[in-house]
């Protein structure tokens, strides 16, 4: 079979050699390739160099895009019979370097998709997410949830001096104490903190 050596050459898939190149009706690019690697015929089993062809098949290796588009590889090559007593292997089929046995890909296209793989990616980075345990401190500062913390003061108990107030002396010489919302305390100043819309009101009334 004749080899077109130009063809073959810029192909460049070793082992193979270029013998037609043509279009199928869907213009799609036809490589018809042949074993041109000696060594192919040899068993993998005993490595006796067989003599004997058992039959002729096809194989469709895809391969990578040549001239800006796909290509279509169709490889002719030959099963043959392994004529030695103690070998188990009682026949085998040629294989190459770019594509061992029962490989459905050529090694070239093999070591381009591991490399797109491995290149980093380039273009807008996501902003890292704090930790959902890290604290968030002052009232301006967004929640997990979108809104904003409120700083709140803890309600002091009935009777008890609060700390806002401390060395404070109301008119008529009493001190402020917490007291109820309806009206003073024992020492006639009341301290209330309206709950309903979740802020804290001091208030100071004079007996």
């Amino acid at each position: 079979m004749d080899h077109d050596t130009h063809a073959t050459v810029l192909f460049g898939l070793e082992g193979l050699a270029v013998t037609a190149v043509r279009r199928d009706e869907a213009g799609l690019r036809q490589v018809e390739v042949v074993t041109a690697d000696d060594t192919a015929r040899v068993c993998p089993g005993c490595g006796v160099r067989a003599t004997r062809v058992k039959q002729t098949v096809v194989t469709r290796p895809r391969d990578l895009a040549h001239g800006g588009g796909r290509v279509q590889v169709l490889w002719r090559k030959r099963r043959w019979f392994c004529d030695q007593p103690g070998c188990r292997r009682k026949s085998f089929t040629e294989q190459v370097g770019q594509v061992p046995a029962r490989a459905r890909t050529t090694a070239r296209l093999r070591r381009q998709a591991r490399g797109r793989r491995r290149r980093p990616r380039t273009g807008r980075t996501r902003p890292s997410r704090p930790h959902p345990g890290a604290a968030r401190i002052g009232p301006d500062r967004p929640s997990e949830r979108g809104t904003k913390r409120r700083t709140t003061i803890a309600r002091p108990r009935r009777g008890t001096v609060p700390k806002l107030f401390a060395g404070v002396v109301a008119p008529g010489g009493r001190t402020p104490c917490a007291g109820s919302t309806s009206g003073a305390g024992s020492t006639g100043v009341a301290i209330t903190a309206n709950r309903r819309d979740r802020r804290a009101v001091v208030a100071l009334a004079a007996a």
